[in-house]
């Protein structure tokens, strides 16, 4: 764990036994996790295996599943031309995106 975040103190055991009481009273529970961060190692990534072992899979936003990484601005990483790249790429993608469901200037409302 990065030593600037405190640990959360629960454990695998606290948490299957929290969907198993969930279960057991017919409560929907819906996980949420960072499926990836610069500090997950394999063996956390291994322990998603929970979701399926505990049949929660369909209970989990297909958001959650998703590889997401932020880099700040001024990180050295910006200065690989394979993350410019990747940059240039998704910046164009989210101003594509963002062109199909408005205008610029549009508020979406009508004045009529």
């Amino acid at each position: 764990m990065h030593e600037r975040w405190p640990a959360k103190h629960h454990s695998k055991e606290d948490f299957r036994r929290a969907a198993s009481l969930c279960k057991d009273v017919a409560l929907t529970l819906n996980p949420t996790f960072v499926a990836f961060t610069p500090w997950t190692s394999l063996e956390g990534y291994v322990g998603l295996s929970a979701i399926w072992d505990l049949d929660l899979v369909a209970n989990v936003s297909p958001v959650q599943y998703r590889v997401r990484l932020i880099i700040a601005e001024g990180s050295r990483l910006l200065e690989l031309e394979e993350v410019q790249d990747v940059v240039a790429t998704s910046t164009k993608l989210r101003c594509a995106g963002r062109g199909r469901t408005r205008t610029r200037g549009s508020s979406g409302s009508s004045n009529g």
